[in-house]
């Protein structure tokens, strides 16, 4: 009896053994998060230095997300020519020469990716006189005295439109601004555009340009051209994308050729333009051996593309030198 009552009082009550069950439960539970921890820590310090600078570089190079086809953000207003023919001037048979400007919740290289809330803004317009003072920078003063008649979407232009751009998808909203024959003579006059966001928009800024009418001289070279615009003294491994600027003047067809072992062309831009691969035969020779698409442009709807360009693969480039395009135009005679 005194043997089984000893056996009886070493013996774990039940209830003892769920107990040290659930502790030795949650302390595996410990040691599992620590090393689930660690693992996740390890992971998104590789996230933090190599695919995060990539993702965030990707978006910057879009844009934007408020944009127009001839209306920049900028320091120097950008200018907007709207050329005609000589002939035409001549004649005096076109009493308004039109340009139509749009005004966008997207970022013009990236049509698909809109703002995420709607923007209110305001379009500013007005008759305004360019020069420059003493150091060189750009001026811009209110025209006074007898002004041209400009109209915006066929009435007399007004000094300012109350805009919107709906959320949910890419939207975009278009004026036709007339500039008037008178401007080709006498005094020299633009129309300075400015599209504000008005509102609560830290991301958003405005965006301005100076339009003019000029003639289009028979010995001025039609053409355009493409030149980049990261700053090249920084690191090549700043940068996860490289940025062109292609611009120009007339219509016609542009082709672009890089190192195809070396980039890739943003396929955004590339359904943007409808861009095709030519046939070889139509390829120039200063293209040769390079991977080349063609499409076609013209100023008067266009007269400026944001172009983004990736490494073909990780270590694909090494340096500035490997970022190169090379562009061929031919102007159209149709």
């Amino acid at each position: 009896m005194k043997g089984k009552k000893r056996k009886h009082k070493n013996k774990k009550k039940p209830q003892e053994t769920r107990k040290y069950g659930v502790l030795r439960t949650i302390l595996t539970l410990i040691v599992a998060a620590v090393v689930l921890t660690a693992g996740v820590t390890v992971v998104a310090e590789f996230v933090k230095s190599y695919r995060a600078k990539r993702v965030i570089a990707a978006y910057a190079s879009d844009g934007m997300l408020f944009s127009s086809n001839y209306l920049h953000d900028s320091a120097l207003v950008d200018y907007a020519t709207i050329y005609v023919d000589k002939l035409e001037a001549e004649s005096g048979s076109t009493p308004y020469f039109d340009a139509t400007v749009t005004v966008c919740n997207f970022a013009q290289t990236n049509p698909v990716r809109a703002y995420g809330r709607t923007i209110n803004y305001t379009l500013t317009a007005s008759i305004v006189t360019v020069s420059k003072d003493g150091s060189g920078n750009q001026v811009i003063t209110p025209a006074a005295g007898a002004l041209p008649a400009v109209k915006i979407d066929g009435a007399a232009m007004l000094a300012s439109y109350s805009g919107t751009l709906a959320s949910g998808e890419a939207r975009t909203n278009e004026y036709t601004l007339s500039l008037p024959r008178s401007m080709l003579t006498g005094d020299k006059y633009y129309v300075l555009l400015t599209a504000t966001p008005t509102g609560t928009y830290d991301d958003l800024r405005p965006i301005s340009a100076l339009f003019e009418l000029a003639i289009k001289s028979e010995a001025s070279s039609v053409s355009w051209t493409i030149e980049p615009t990261d700053v090249r003294t920084n690191s090549i491994g700043d940068y996860a994308g490289y940025n062109y600027r292609l611009s120009g003047s007339g219509r016609g067809t542009v082709m672009l050729g890089w190192d195809g072992t070396k980039l890739d062309i943003s396929k955004v831009f590339k359904e943007k333009v409808s861009a095709t691969v030519p046939s070889a035969g139509d390829i120039p020779a200063a293209l040769s051996g390079l991977t080349v698409i063609e499409f076609d442009v013209d100023a008067d709807a266009v007269n400026s593309y944001d172009i983004q360009f990736y490494p073909h693969t990780e270590s694909a480039v090494s340096g500035w030198s490997d970022v190169a395009v090379q562009m061929a135009f031919v102007e159209s005679t149709t």
